[in-house]
């Protein structure tokens, strides 16, 4: 259970985070945030439970967590404008990239489009789902889970790691919870203003970035490598071919596998 008196002695926000709801254990934060009524998912709220028993990654593939082990949490947006919502994952990757290394003095990278690497190896996910009635969407909600603790899970798997192995201390996850949701609000205040210079941030942050890559959509390779340029201003990443055209790639099932600096 986080200590509720310091985590809002440490959360330096105007709205994001003062709303938050606490589960000892919950099957889906981001389920549970998505189903309750319009009138107490405000702007800026922030569900939050010790054991995920049910999480979900992207497309559909299951989140493990174990009890304790993990920071899992989901905050809801209700953003005015919805032409720029794929960036609000990748700003959030930047959030947890920035916060870990102010924080831990921990390096750490983003996967495109949704996974936070320390040295190849996982240590965080992101999954972001909006609802929508017809056209209109209701709210977007981004969920986190970080690996804090060294479970049975992560030492079964060689490519996930966790904070307290990577730095050799305890965590604080109530203080790396409010340093969190308090970036959080800064850069999406950012990203309502359209600000370059946080897309510029998270394209230096994205594993690839500048070099040329395999890339794999939808489940295929294809044929040439592609150098990846960065995201656009609406956050779909744009790469250079061998001809020297440039392409936006706009499936959400895309992966970057970097090759070399070369061509």
């Amino acid at each position: 259970m986080p200590d509720f008196i310091r985590y809002y002695d440490d959360l330096k926000t105007k709205t994001f985070g003062h709303q938050l709801y606490y589960f000892n254990e919950l099957a889906s934060t981001n389920t549970w945030v998505k189903d309750i009524p319009d009138d107490i998912a405000s702007h800026g709220a922030v569900c939050l439970t010790d054991w995920q028993t049910n999480g979900r990654g992207q497309h559909s593939k299951k989140w493990d967590s174990e009890n304790g082990k993990s920071l899992t949490f989901s905050v809801v947006l209700k953003p005015q404008y919805i032409n720029r919502l794929q960036l609000l994952v990748q700003v959030m990757a930047l959030v947890l990239t920035d916060e870990l290394e102010h924080q831990f003095k921990t390096k750490t990278d983003i996967k495109w489009p949704n996974d936070i690497l320390y040295k190849n190896q996982k240590i965080a996910g992101i999954l972001a789902e909006g609802i929508f009635t017809g056209t209109k969407l209701e709210r977007f909600v981004v969920g986190v889970g970080i690996n804090i603790g060294e479970g049975d899970y992560i030492q079964s798997l060689g490519d996930v790691n966790c904070l307290e192995k990577i730095t050799g201390t305890s965590c604080d996850s109530t203080r790396l919870l409010a340093g969190i949701i308090t970036r959080f609000e800064e850069y999406y205040d950012r990203w309502t203003a359209s600000d370059k210079e946080l897309i510029k941030k998270i394209n230096h942050r994205i594993i690839g970035f500048c070099n040329w890559n395999k890339v794999q959509v939808n489940g295929h390779f294809k044929d040439k490598l592609y150098k990846f340029l960065g995201l656009d201003v609406d956050g779909y990443p744009l790469f250079l071919t061998s001809t020297d055209e440039i392409k936006k790639v706009t499936h959400q099932h895309i992966r970057i596998f970097p090759q070399s600096d070369e061509h």
